[in-house]
């Protein structure tokens, strides 16, 4: 794992691109855009060097994709309004070039993921995962204590214990040749 952080420029890119894709609740709004930011960059800082580089690279992508892909007046993606930010790239998503589409999947996959893993949004969906955690700990603290009550198994002769076999005498079904599989007793 790496210490990833998105610099100032790239930061700003993705709060907008977070603000335009992030999953929507009508009722509930909550305030997570750095939360999901924090929390995408935590995901990227874990994966492959060419994903920590082409993560901010991508976002200057989407930074300029309006002017470039024809979408409209030569105007950073971070400086259009909120609308116009959905709808480009809703439309870079739908894009008839599947390297365009999943270019907008990546970064709906991260936010979706960062955006419903946040405790709020979980608490307002009725996910309790910490009462699962807790739960699942107590379980394996369970298995664990029978696991130690149950004597091991016996542990197998290690190869070459049992002396050379010959090739004539492995193949002569008379001589029964002691074989590795045995348990050391």
């Amino acid at each position: 794992m790496s210490d990833f952080r998105l610099n100032r420029f790239t930061r700003g890119i993705l709060l907008a691109v977070v603000e335009a894709m992030m999953p929507r609740w009508p009722e509930f709004v909550p305030p997570i855009e750095n939360a999901v930011i924090a929390r995408i960059e935590k995901l990227v800082g874990r994966a492959s060097p060419v994903v920590r580089i082409g993560v901010p690279a991508g976002l200057w992508g989407l930074e300029w994709a309006g002017p470039l892909l024809g979408a409209g007046r030569l105007r950073r993606l971070s400086r259009v309004p909120l609308r116009e930010r959905i709808d480009l790239l809703e439309n870079l998503g739908g894009s008839r070039t599947p390297l365009l589409r999943r270019w907008i999947q990546i970064y709906r996959a991260l936010i979706a993921i960062s955006a419903y893993t946040d405790p709020r949004v979980e608490q307002h969906l009725g996910i309790d995962r910490a009462a699962w955690r807790q739960s699942r700990q107590r379980l394996r603290q369970r298995l664990l204590r029978a696991d130690a009550l149950r004597p091991a198994p016996p542990l197998p002769r290690p190869l070459g214990s049992v002396g050379v076999v010959t090739p004539d005498a492995y193949l002569d079904p008379r001589n029964p040749a002691p074989t590795t599989t045995e348990c050391a007793t």
